[in-house]
């Protein structure tokens, strides 16, 4: 009996062993598409590399969308309502949206040695509250890259208004803007010079400037 009991056994422990066996054959190790957030990645070389790219294509793309579905209807937007006076040079004064309760103030003065711009018109106010609540939302609700939305937000500001004088078809401002302190764009406080006679807003290369550093932290953090 005990030697039948004794043979029962090592059958069924070489069943189990085989069936362990297999089932390590047949199945596969989980892969998981690495993001740039995470830390423990565990994925064979190939799909790792492939997956990467994959997530770097989407940020370029997601980037290009914000180009053109935020900062040129933007621009395009603001070339029909000021035509050929920039920051709001076009709207009316007496309306609200035309006037700046902040002008003149000592805040007023801090905003434009800082940002090298013109005091903000009531219109501009809106705007400066529209950018970081959609960008907020892309951030909930698209990526949650917090360095691609950053990167964004730097290349929509300069791209909008890059696109305000490249298509602005109501006078030559393109021209204009290269003119910096010699022309007639007024609202730019900073300049930098490009070239012996062309100039171009200091803000420029710091907002694209800024974008691309974010962008490759997007990529590479």
């Amino acid at each position: 009996i005990d030697q039948l009991v004794g043979n029962e056994r090592n059958l069924h422990d070489k069943l189990i062993g085989n069936n362990t066996y297999a089932m390590e054959k047949l199945s596969v190790e989980p892969i998981i598409v690495p993001r740039s957030h995470d830390k423990d990645v565990w994925s064979f070389p190939s799909y790792r590399h492939s997956a990467v790219n994959y997530n770097n294509m989407n940020y370029y793309l997601f980037y290009l969308l914000n180009v053109l579905l935020f900062a040129l209807p933007l621009a395009l937007f603001e070339i029909n309502l000021e035509k050929d006076s920039g920051w709001g040079g076009a709207f009316p004064k007496n309306r609200w949206y035309g006037k700046s309760f902040i002008r003149g103030t000592a805040f007023a003065k801090i905003l434009t040695k800082i940002t090298k711009l013109e005091a903000p018109l009531n219109y501009h106010v809106i705007i400066m509250i529209l950018f970081p609540t959609v960008f907020t939302l892309e951030y909930f609700f698209g990526t949650r890259n917090i360095w691609l939305v950053i990167a964004c937000f730097w290349g929509v500001n300069f791209f909008a208004d890059l696109f305000w004088f490249s298509f602005n078809w109501h006078f030559h401002s393109m021209k204009e803007l290269l003119k910096g302190p010699n022309g007639s764009i007024s609202w730019h406080k900073g300049w930098t010079k490009i070239s012996k006679t062309s100039y171009l807003p200091t803000v420029y290369p710091l907002w694209f400037g800024l974008s691309i550093i974010f962008f490759i932290l997007a990529l590479y953090l």
